[in-house]
């Protein structure tokens, strides 16, 4: 149990350094590159986190946003088909153009933000029975 949270920690703490960085570099315009070069490594570590507590834990939150990552992946394949496809009509279409626009954008950003609220939440729950014990052992040890 104590490598669980020890593990959760140190995602928790990853998550937070890392997406406290990328809102930093959002602060200008040239940072917003950099922002994005760390985006696709943190969804990649938010999506194994998500996949290794999810079946570890059991955490049906986790395995939901795995789901859920699933499901986009699958969105922005469609959407790749759709536009390379011989049909006019989908190279043509600014509907279309904006609607993959926000799939790839947006959703990401939200996915990435609803596993961080996940990891949060799951940290501070073991944050008091993680002090309680550390007390417990120093005051037994002196």
């Amino acid at each position: 149990m104590e490598t669980k949270n020890s593990l959760l920690r140190a995602d928790y703490w990853l998550q937070t350094i890392v997406g406290a960085l990328m809102i930093a570099c959002c602060i200008s315009i040239v940072g917003i590159y950099f922002a994005a070069l760390f985006a696709i490594p943190f969804g990649a570590w938010q999506v194994l986190s998500g996949l290794y507590f999810g079946i570890i834990n059991n955490d049906k939150k986790r395995l939901r946003y795995v789901g859920a990552v699933t499901a986009y992946f699958a969105a922005i394949f469609s959407a790749y088909l759709l536009k390379s496809s011989d049909y006019s009509y989908f190279e043509s279409n600014i509907v279309l153009d904006y609607l993959f626009s926000i799939i790839g954008v947006v959703s990401p950003i939200v996915l990435g933000i609803h596993y961080y609220v996940i990891t949060y939440k799951a940290y501070h729950n073991i944050q008091p029975e993680t002090v309680d014990s550390y007390m417990n052992e120093n005051i037994l040890d002196a």
